[in-house]
């Protein structure tokens, strides 16, 4: 590949957000696999990028350097993840060369082991010419090289040569349980549960049996997310969106969505709201937005509308026409059947009608930077009552011993716990410290560790 990679390296890191892409998928219904394909880029540094760093980086997501078993397959990748977008764009893939083996042609073997039927050199390729160093060989295969979808053979890196390649074209293409679809599909929309994130379905790394139905899915950060996790529920009318959140935030630590931008109304309206549904208002889907009727009195546009976390409703995605409260009431934000929103009617629907909502999770109660939904999920921090709050988040403060409520713990607060010894009384159920109904020595011991001063 002579120097070309080294003008490629500049290029591409400086029109990495283009390639820096989600996985895309060649479907069954456009002649395809129906397996996923991605761009990805593990180094930061390109004299660093070698073939088996980038192979390893497939494996680590589930997935493998590309192999190609056709030039329909070649070419739908190459048109799919945009590669022909620079003319610099030079990916490894998942083809090698025995060490050792002279070219024409020699020893070249997929990483799979699957069988080599297609190839689509460059002509003149592979030439082995390296750096034009003597001994330097080029054992890999890359696409892109000159903006040319067809192959070149590539080396690693050396201190001699150190033009290394930026990208890896990788493919997702598991079915661990035989259903004909592959799992990186299943993992992203929830049709599979994958609560650890890895691209591999839980049910096959437990060694159980998958059911297909619908598990909370979540908008990962290595997509462009921001790693909270949604869902939908079956909520039973009539009740206000605002109750219904309210209702979501005690039971299980969620709210009703809120979309503060076009990449997350994406997200949500395919993964989520795209799922069947049982719920009879067929097609539509509720979210937490809702018109403030004290403020606006149901005027349009834009009368009173809010989202029920109170955060602002920056981003706005009404379809034609819409808000038009055609019936008098409709104080509603809700997806009809495309990715744009609608003002709904609330009000006058008859008990017993069936709601289909979406709600999220975003609270991070111990401060680490992950949804805490997540952690509970995949067993790394436990919530014994299913609240959706982990369970280290729930341990009693010193404000929960505070009996007397006067910023101390002290002889008085002690006094009121013995006092009410025994089960929780509703004269006094902050004595109760720890909340398990009972006034014992548990509360006494909680007590005790915060006594002085609680801090501000």
């Amino acid at each position: 590949m002579k120097n070309l990679i080294h003008t490629a390296v500049v290029t591409l890191f400086a029109a990495s957000a283009a390639h820096a892409q989600q996985a895309v998928q060649w479907k069954v219904s456009d002649e395809g696999n129906g397996h996923w394909y991605q761009l990805i880029r593990t180094g930061q540094n390109a004299q660093h990028w070698i073939w088996s760093a980038a192979s390893a980086a497939a494996n680590a997501r589930g997935a493998h350097l590309v192999t190609f078993s056709s030039d329909l397959e070649s070419s739908a990748v190459y048109l799919r993840l945009d590669l022909a977008s620079s003319t610099n764009c030079v990916a490894w893939i998942g083809f090698s060369q025995i060490p050792g083996s002279e070219e024409p042609g020699g020893g070249w073997r997929w990483v799979t082991m699957e069988r080599t039927e297609f190839v689509n050199w460059k002509p003149g390729y592979p030439d082995d010419s390296g750096c034009s160093i003597p001994g330097e060989h080029q054992d890999f295969a890359v696409i892109g090289s000159g903006g040319d979808p067809r192959w070149d053979d590539s080396g690693d890196p050396t201190a001699a040569c150190p033009y290394g390649v930026p990208f890896a074209v990788i493919e997702y293409d598991a079915d661990c349980n035989s259903d004909g679809i592959v799992d990186y599909g299943q993992c992203h929309d929830g049709t599979l549960a994958d609560y650890n994130g890895n691209n591999i379905p839980d049910c096959c790394e437990r060694g159980e049996a998958c059911v297909v139905r619908s598990y909370p899915v979540q908008w990962r950060v290595g997509d462009g997310g921001n790693g909270h996790w949604y869902d939908q529920q079956t909520w039973i009318g009539p009740k206000s969106i605002v109750d219904i959140s309210a209702s979501y935030v005690a039971l299980i630590g969620a709210h009703a969505v809120t979309l503060t931008s076009a990449s997350e109304n994406e997200f949500v309206y395919r993964a989520v709201h795209s799922r069947t549904s049982d719920a009879t208002h067929a097609g539509y889907s509720i979210l937490g937005g809702y018109q403030d009727v004290g403020v606006s009195d149901y005027s349009e546009p834009a009368g009173g509308w809010r989202w029920v976390t109170g955060e602002p409703m920056t981003y706005l995605n009404w379809g034609p026409g819409f808000p038009d409260n055609c019936c008098y009431g409709e104080s509603v934000l809700q997806y009809p059947s495309a990715s744009y929103w609608n003002d709904a009617e609330t009000a006058g629907v008859p008990a017993g009608h069936r709601y289909r909502v979406i709600i999220e999770w975003e609270a991070d109660c111990n401060n680490d930077n992950i949804v805490d939904y997540g952690q509970i999920l995949n067993g790394q921090l436990p919530d014994s009552n299913t609240n959706g709050i982990p369970d280290i988040c729930e341990q009693p403060q010193c404000r929960d011993a505070d009996i007397t409520n006067n910023q101390i713990i002290d002889g008085a607060d002690l006094g009121a716990l013995l006092a009410f010894w025994g089960p929780v009384n509703p004269v006094l159920p902050q004595a109760d410290v720890n909340r398990d109904g009972q006034v014992n020595g548990a509360d006494i011991g909680i007590l005790l560790s915060y006594w002085g001063p609680c801090p501000n």
